[in-house]
């Protein structure tokens, strides 16, 4: 499991604020860092995390911390309810806090966005274990969605096609292994996964470096929960 420390960068917030979500205990394996500033103190912009920006900041404050913060840093508006924002500067949000907003109701808001902060970082640290997984095996492993398209291949694979990732990801069997058509018999193996719902073995003949040989596959199903959005397919 990771370990994390959020920094949080106040930006023109009142001190009943800030003392407000600095009580909010961190997620397990999480820690915060407080700063605070009357307007831009690009310094500590530029390393938080998360900056609040506060109903104390004029525009011009607004309009200067999306280029003074990472790319990956998150802003959080705390606006009046009647001011409008603009739109440049909703783009860069990640959320709107309006005041004047009761001390619970402030707790909730932070505590939902350290929720979603944290479902980033485990989303991470999976990426990081699907790479390490997929890249330190020999064996060749490749995602496919229902039309055929190649969406996520190994290192293994890519050797063997001697093509890159960016090469591969997005492109079919045909102009992957430099052949006229797509397999018949990955067409059919992946048919039968996707109407079973059941992991399939066959066995196929891959050509690499010139050369044919016979490989076991095994062809899952890889679901998409609850979001029918077309791309269901399978993976080797």
């Amino acid at each position: 499991m990771y370990t994390c420390t959020i920094t949080v960068y106040f930006a023109g917030c009142p001190d009943h604020i800030i003392e407000i979500v600095k009580a909010i205990p961190p997620l397990l394996h999480f820690t915060h860092e407080f700063t605070a500033g009357n307007g831009v103190d690009t310094a500590r912009v530029s390393v938080a995390d998360v900056v609040i920006a506060g109903p104390d900041l004029d525009m011009d404050a607004y309009m200067a911390l999306p280029d003074a913060m990472r790319a990956d840093a998150e802003l959080v508006l705390l606006a009046q309810r009647e001011s409008v924002l603009p739109a440049t500067l909703l783009t860069r949000a990640a959320d709107i806090w309006r005041m004047p907003m009761p001390d619970a109701e402030l707790r909730f808001h932070f505590s939902r966005w350290q929720e979603r902060f944290k479902q980033g970082k485990d989303l991470w640290q999976a990426q990081q274990f699907l790479e390490c997984a997929l890249n330190t095996t020999p064996n060749l492993i490749w995602f496919k969605d229902k039309d055929g398209v190649h969406e996520l291949v190994n290192a293994g694979f890519c050797h063997a096609v001697n093509k890159s990732r960016e090469q591969v990801q997005g492109q079919r069997h045909a102009y992957i292994w430099n052949v006229e058509a797509d397999d018949p018999a990955c067409i059919e193996s992946e048919r039968i996964v996707m109407e079973s719902g059941q992991t399939h073995a066959s066995e196929e003949t891959i050509e690499t470096g010139g050369s044919k040989a016979a490989d076991d596959l095994q062809v899952a199903p890889a679901q998409c929960g609850r979001l029918h959005d077309g791309h269901n397919g399978g993976g080797h």
